[in-house]
């Protein structure tokens, strides 16, 4: 049984009413929908680059999203809210990364 979707939201678009209803264009893929993100993270990465540090997602923010990613997942499956245990975050990752060079 569908109870309900979650979605992101639109990118404001042109707005079509007319007969057949209200509407609007759908993206054709990701990257319309994320470029301004990751072009603003690009940014950013060589602004730090620039002064020997690095910003942006560590290999832990990706264990946490896989994390995430696996019990969405199994919350589909099972229908029912699914628990997140993390292990503990290594004290490397608390380090600046120019101290750690």
């Amino acid at each position: 049984m569908r109870r309900g979707a979650a979605s992101l939201p639109e990118r404001p678009s042109a707005v079509i009413r007319d007969y057949y209803g209200v509407r609007q264009r759908i993206p054709v893929d990701w990257r319309e929908r994320f470029i301004e993100a990751y072009d603003q993270e690009f940014r950013e990465w060589i602004v730090a680059a620039g002064q020997g540090t690095a910003t942006g997602p560590s290999t832990w923010d990706g264990y946490a999203a896989t994390l995430v990613a696996d019990a969405a997942l199994r919350a589909v499956e099972s229908g029912q809210p699914e628990r997140i245990e993390m292990g503990d975050k290594p004290a490397l990752y608390d380090a600046p990364l120019a101290a750690a060079a």
